[in-house]
């Protein structure tokens, strides 16, 4: 897995346990400073410091480990400088009388944001010793933004599911939700900064393909760390995205007026780490299959499903014997055509046993069958080919936006507020959920269901990559 990072990133991941350790602590300090001291202006400010001190040790630890001490200094204080930017503001407010001071708050930590966020980018093609284009330049920027807002985010909805699972009036119990809630930033810090440090060695490695995960053989044990890492930073980013989007979407309608632009960056940087681990973990599957020369379809597609994601795991990990290409080609449709059957029935099953207290209901009853027969569609188009995969997004898309926005009068909204900026923000919130929904389908469903009928390419695209299997390293 090491051979995916650059010299100067690995070293970053040879070296994340330390950070792992400097993290844990910073987060029981913050824990106690919180719970345990007096609420005055100075255990807040410490209390403050040290969540700034968390993000800046993320993003300055790189320039440290490559004993870039000004580099890494300087990004340390700029993104904890960026987080007392509220204060310092405040503090201006106090003493001086400022017109539009809010507008001026805005630009400045607009402005000081995009400097550290240009800063890292900066330092980070000055370690690599690469001169970069504007297009590498840009990429590192923008990746710098998404990760920070990611980092930021925190939990979202976990915590309060942790607080539902161990439900109790007693101190332990409560000392174990805290423990947990640590231990989760922790491993989230910790999954985060492999893929944001994976992100930047492929924008520095020009010279590979394009793909998230350029075409290898996967071997077992880097199936194993890439499917828990990617799998986690799912999980993880999914509960991030969930606490806010259903206010988010409401929350637009009645306040017509309002665009909160670090909100919205927030839903896609969030949006943006999501579909880029989703996509990572199917090319994962998809060549752990060509590594093994077998189909696995149904075993790919419920990836995603907590604990059934276990017999994913376990089934592609399991060795087997590795078949020819001739062979993997000619089993492989007949298989799908199977797998498909057991998916499409169990999808049926899940569907209806999640809504089994609407079953009676005649109008939700009606929605609930819509969805199936639209969710077996989509299943039939993406196993097609690949030309085809954007109609099912598209179908789910506008059933999600007629189930959820009726009650709202959506169309009539948008035509007597077109130039309304709440309009912008259901916008950006119906493309996002348009392109998950595609990468989604695209890189779990189409890469397990899809079999290429062309004999010729397939083995073609088999020989190229994985021929020469060694087959000791990939089992």
């Amino acid at each position: 897995m090491n051979s995916n990072f650059t010299v100067s990133t690995n070293k970053v991941f040879l070296k994340i346990p330390l950070l792992i350790l400097i993290l844990t602590i910073l987060h029981i300090f913050r824990f106690i400073t919180y719970e345990y001291t007096p609420d005055t202006a100075l255990y807040i400010l410490v209390w403050k410091l040290v969540i700034a001190s968390i993000t800046g040790f993320f993003f300055s630890w790189y320039f440290y480990l490559n004993k870039k001490w000004v580099l890494g200094i300087i990004t340390h204080l700029l993104f904890i400088l960026f987080a007392f930017q509220t204060n310092l503001s405040n503090l201006i407010d106090y003493y001086f009388s400022i017109d539009n001071s809010s507008s001026i708050r805005t630009s400045l930590q607009t402005i000081l944001f995009l400097v550290s966020a240009s800063w890292f980018a900066f330092g980070f093609f000055k370690t690599e010793k690469v001169k970069p284009n504007k297009k590498a330049f840009l990429n590192v920027f923008l990746l710098v933004i998404a990760t920070y807002f990611v980092l930021a985010s925190g939990l979202g909805k976990l915590s309060e599911l942790f607080q539902q699972i161990i439900s109790s009036d007693s101190s332990f119990f409560e000392y174990l939700v805290q423990l947990l809630v640590i231990l989760t930033r922790v491993l989230k810090c910790f999954v985060l900064l492999i893929g944001f440090y994976y992100l930047l060695s492929k924008i520095i490695n020009t010279n590979k393909e394009s793909n998230i995960l350029a075409p290898q053989y996967i071997s077992k044990s880097f199936f194993s760390k890439g499917f828990a890492i990617s799998y986690t930073l799912i999980f993880l980013v999914f509960f991030s995205v969930l606490e806010n989007i259903v206010a988010f979407v409401l929350f637009s309608f009645f306040s017509r007026n309002s665009f909160d632009f670090y909100e919205n960056i927030q839903l896609l940087s969030n949006f943006a780490y999501l579909i880029y681990a989703v996509c990572f973990l199917g090319q994962l599957m998809q060549y752990r299959s060509y590594s093994l020369k077998h189909f696995y379809g149904i075993f790919s597609a419920v990836a995603l499903f907590p604990v059934l994601n276990t017999v994913s795991l376990f089934v592609l990990r399991h060795k087997r014997k590795v078949k020819s290409v001739s062979d993997f080609i000619k089993t492989a449709l007949k298989q799908r055509n199977t797998h498909l059957f057991i998916y499409a029935v169990l999808m049926i099953a899940f569907i209806l046993f999640i809504n089994k207290d609407d079953l009676t209901n005649e109008d939700e009853l009606a929605w609930i069958f819509a969805g199936i027969i639209l969710h077996c569609i989509c299943l039939f188009i993406v196993s097609l080919n690949k030309k085809n995969v954007y109609i099912a997004p598209a179908i789910i898309t506008l059933l999600w936006i007629i189930k959820n926005y009726s009650s709202f009068s959506f169309i009539e909204t948008i035509t007597e507020n077109v130039f309304d900026v709440s309009i912008l923000s259901q916008g950006i919130f119906i493309i996002t959920i348009y392109y998950l929904t595609y990468y989604l389908l695209f890189y779990i469903y189409h890469k397990a269901f899809y079999v290429n009928t062309d004999e010729e390419q397939i083995k073609a695209e088999l020989d190229t990559h994985f021929s020469n299997t060694n087959e000791s390293e990939v089992l």
